[in-house]
Order: structure tokens, then C-alpha cells, then sequence
């Protein structure tokens, strides 16, 4: 699967950063071009510190409900068509997610 930006597989893409060492993983890469494109620009945000920590926080904040709504809800797509049925649909997908967040993190009582 390529990543945005990059070109690479995923693959490819670790082998390529596992291969640095390990006080480089951790540098500020070079300034970027002024002419490059924005492909280039994007990859370079990302390979900065702080493009690399803002990226990070996806993995606790998003990513998790979006994969616990695939794989615990079972809704891998959506069975409806159109724009105003695939947002109710998505409405009742959110409605049980939020149902189930408030029954995990109700407060016992007793």
C-alpha cells in the first residue's frame, strides 16, 4: 500500500527508516526546495519533528473509533446509496458507537 506522499510501499518504507541509524531518526531533515512540488512539501511536513508528532496523535485520538466502528460494529461500508441515506445511515452508525462509549464509561453506582 503506498503512502501518501512517498511512492513507496509500506514495505519498502520501513526497511528504509530502519536502516538509518538511530540518532538520525530523531534530526530535523533538510530545508526544503523552493521549487518542489507539493507532494514534496507534504512529505517533507511529515518528516519533520513536528509533522512526525502531529501525525502521532491520530493513532490515540481518530484512528481508533474509525477502526473499532470496521471491525466491533461490523460496518464496512455503506449499503445505501446517495448522499442524504449515507448520512443517516453514518448518523445511526455514530449514534451506536456514542451508546456504546456511554455504557463502557457510565460510572458504577453501589
Amino acid at each position: 500500500m503506498p503512502l501518501p506522499g512517498s511512492g513507496k510501499s509500506l514495505r519498502i518504507r520501513k526497511a528504509i527508516i530502519c536502516s538509518f541509524a538511530w540518532s538520525e531518526r530523531f534530526k530535523e531533515p533538510a530545508p526544503l526546495k523552493a521549487d518542489a512540488t507539493p507532494i514534496e512539501a507534504m512529505t517533507h511536513r511529515l518528516a519533520t519533528l513536528a509533522g512526525r508528532a502531529g501525525y502521532a496523535v491520530r493513532k490515540q485520538t481518530v484512528e481508533p473509533a474509525f477502526g473499532i466502528i470496521k471491525s466491533v460494529l461490523k460496518f464496512g461500508h455503506f449499503s445505501l446509496q446517495g448522499l442524504c441515506k449515507v448520512a443517516g445511515q453514518w448518523n445511526l452508525v455514530c449514534l451506536a458507537w456514542n451508546a456504546k462509549r456511554m455504557v463502557v464509561l457510565r460510572p458504577i453506582v453501589g
